[in-house]
């Protein structure tokens, strides 16, 4: 019996050692491998549920009211799946369309489903978006809270691992873009787990600070190539969220004095009422913003950006 038992043991500490050696060579094996390529371009990450199979090497996602090019300066929409307008026609119900429709002017859609403030500075650094693009009077970028999340999640989702751009900001708002350190093939997933679980969903990680620096250096980066195009910054309510984040005075004067125009989007809409846009009438079934309530925004901004 014991000497059954010791055998036991034997073949289970062959089997561990076997197993370690395993993993210990995969690991190193895809770390080397991925070594070679850890500053690969994110523009070779495909997104998915895109029309036309859209990549960051686009320089525009979609773009409205082309006639209206040589009437006025165009208008850019930056950001996330708000204002790509997801789930909508781009050439019909889009915020875009609408505010082509209620400007008469051109507007150039930059903004990618599950992305945020990091995408948007890394398509913004792209030289090449400035030779194609004339000179727009504004850009508008639509923020909803898990825009805060984004920007500390370094991959998208478990089934999606995609990296994320991550940059280092100093105080002027100049910044660099930090090297992949998503390497290992077996750690690396618990690596994304751990980020997933303490970010993703954490809606109480807000980090406004954080966010307005990205918006300067954003800023900074526009106006070194269009000194006269003005950057503005949306806040939309995100989904049907009870108490919904919203800048405090000091933030908003901080926007003021990087001379970012901040706006609300339920303020611009409803005035000071303290009604939102959420609820069946301005979402679609998945939550993202309706047709209508596009059509209430884009009349607003129209008027408060003075675009006709």
């Amino acid at each position: 019996m014991s000497s059954a038992l010791s055998k036991l043991k034997k073949i289970f500490l062959i089997n561990i050692l076997v197993f370690l050696f395993i993993f210990i060579t995969l690991e190193i094996v895809f770390y080397f491998k991925q070594s070679q390529i850890e500053n690969i371009d994110i523009k070779y990450y495909k997104f998915f549920n895109i029309p036309n199979d859209y990549q960051f090497s686009e320089i525009i996602t979609y773009e409205t009211g082309k006639e209206y090019k040589n009437r006025a300066k165009s208008v850019i929409l930056a950001g996330g799946s708000f204002a790509y307008s997801f789930g909508l026609d781009p050439n019909e119900q889009s915020l875009a369309a609408k505010l082509s429709q209620y400007s008469k002017r051109n507007v150039i859609v930059k903004a990618v489903p599950a992305t945020g403030p990091n995408e948007t500075l890394y398509n913004f650094s792209n030289e090449e978006l400035y030779n194609q693009i004339d000179e727009p009077e504004y850009v508008i970028y639509l923020f909803i809270e898990n825009h805060f999340s984004r920007m500390n999640t370094k991959i998208y989702s478990l089934q999606d691992p995609r990296i994320r751009p991550m940059f280092e900001i100093d105080n002027d708002f100049n910044f660099k873009r930090l090297p992949c350190n998503n390497k290992w093939l077996f750690l690396s997933h618990i690596y994304k787990y751990y980020y997933l679980n303490k970010y993703t969903y954490d809606y109480g990680v807000r980090e406004e600070e954080k966010f307005i620096k990205t918006m300067a250096a954003l800023k900074k980066e526009i106006n070194e190539h269009w000194p006269d195009t003005k950057l503005v910054v949306v806040r939309y309510d995100e989904a049907n969220i009870q108490e919904p984040f919203i800048f405090d005075d000091k933030y908003i004067q901080k926007f003021k004095d990087l001379g970012i125009i901040y706006l609300d989007a339920d303020e611009i809409v409803f005035g000071k009422s303290g009604k939102r846009m959420i609820g069946d009438e301005y979402m679609q079934e998945d939550q993202h913003p309706s047709v209508y309530a596009f059509d209430l925004l884009a009349k607003k901004l129209v008027q408060v950006l003075k675009l006709n």
